[in-house]
C-alpha cells in the first residue's frame, strides 16, 4: 500500500510594498492635520496669551480658573478643527480601507494560487466567494473603525495638552514642543495600523483562499523579522494548524498575523497530496 506523501507549499506573506504605501497614505493625512491643527491652537494660544499673563500676575491659578475665557475660545478653537478633521477622516477611511481590501485580495490570492500550484502541480483557478467576500468587508470594517479612530485620539490627547498649558501659564514653545511630541505618538500609532492590518488582511484573505480550494491545514511560519519577538509564536515555527481553529498558543487559538504586530504566516500543508492528484486525474479522464 503506497504510503500518504505529506507536502507544504510556500508561505502568503504581505507584500512589503503595499504595506509602505499604506503606511504612508496615513502618515500623510496624520502629519497634515497635525500641521493644520499645530497653526491654528498656536495662533489662538499667542491670542490668549496677554489675558493669561494677566490673570497669573494677579493671583496666579487662582484668578486663571476664576476667568474661563482663556479655555473657552481654546476648546472652541479645537473642537472646530476635530469637526473638520472627523469629516476628512471618515471621507478618507472608506477609501483606503477598500483600497488596502482589494490589494491585500491580489496579494493574497496571487500567493495561493503560486503556493498551491508549486506544489500540486497544477493550476488551480479562483474566483471572489461569499467566504472571501466576508472577510475583506471585514477587513474593511476594522480598518474604517481604526482610521476613524486617529483623530479622536489625537484631539483629546491635544485637548489635554493646551488646557494644561492655559491652566499653567506657559510660553507658546513649551506647547509647540508638546504638540511635536505627540505628533510622534500619532504618527507613530498610524504606522502600527497600516503595519498591522497589512499583515492581518493578508493572513485572513489568505486562509480563506485555502479553505476555499479545500485545504484543511497549514504550517505555522514565525517571521524572524522583528527584532523582539514572541516566544510563544517562535515556538510555533514549523507546527500544523487546522485552518478553521487555528493553534494553541499561551492558552487561545489563534492564527498566523491575528495578535497585534504579529508578522508570522501561514504555508498550504497538504496531508493527502498523492490522492489529491489521483482524485483530479479521474475527474479530468
Amino acid at each position: 500500500m503506497k504510503s500518504k506523501r505529506s507536502r507544504v507549499g510556500r508561505d502568503i506573506r504581505p507584500n512589503a510594498g503595499l504595506k509602505a504605501s499604506y503606511e504612508k497614505k496615513l502618515v500623510e493625512l496624520a502629519e497634515e492635520m497635525h500641521k493644520s491643527v499645530a497653526y491654528w491652537i498656536l495662533a489662538a494660544y499667542k491670542r490668549q496669551l496677554p489675558r493669561v499673563d494677566e490673570l497669573m500676575a494677579r493671583d496666579g491659578v487662582t484668578e486663571l480658573a476664576e476667568d474661563a475665557s482663556p479655555a473657552r475660545d481654546m476648546l472652541a478653537a479645537l473642537r472646530r478643527q476635530l469637526g473638520r478633521w472627523k469629516a476628512k477622516y471618515d471621507e478618507k477611511a472608506k477609501t483606503y480601507a477598500d483600497w488596502l481590501g482589494r490589494r491585500a485580495n491580489a496579494t493574497a490570492t496571487a500567493g495561493v494560487k503560486a503556493s498551491v500550484s508549486e506544489v500540486s502541480g497544477f493550476t488551480v483557478g479562483m474566483s471572489m466567494t461569499r467566504n472571501v467576500n466576508n472577510v475583506i468587508q471585514s477587513v474593511v470594517a476594522e480598518n474604517v473603525a481604526l482610521i476613524r479612530s486617529i483623530p479622536q485620539k489625537y484631539f483629546l490627547e491635544v485637548e489635554g495638552l493646551v488646557m494644561r498649558s492655559v491652566r499653567e501659564g506657559r510660553d507658546i514653545a513649551g506647547l509647540t514642543d508638546d504638540l511635536q511630541k505627540r505628533y510622534g505618538i500619532v504618527r507613530r500609532r498610524a504606522l502600527d495600523i497600516a503595519r498591522d492590518q497589512t499583515n492581518k488582511a493578508t493572513a485572513s484573505i489568505a486562509r480563506a483562499r485555502m479553505q476555499d480550494l479545500g485545504i484543511e491545514k497549514a504550517i505555522w511560519r514565525h517571521s524572524g523579522r522583528s527584532k523582539h519577538p514572541r516566544p510563544s509564536h517562535k515556538a510555533a515555527d514549523g507546527k500544523p494548524f487546522d485552518l478553521k481553529e487555528g493553534l494553541m498558543i499561551e492558552g487561545k487559538l489563534t492564527f498566523p498575523g491575528q495578535d497585534i504586530n504579529c508578522g508570522c504566516t501561514a504555508a498550504p500543508y497538504f496531508e493527502d497530496l498523492e490522492e489529491r492528484r489521483a482524485a483530479r486525474g479521474r475527474r479530468g479522464a
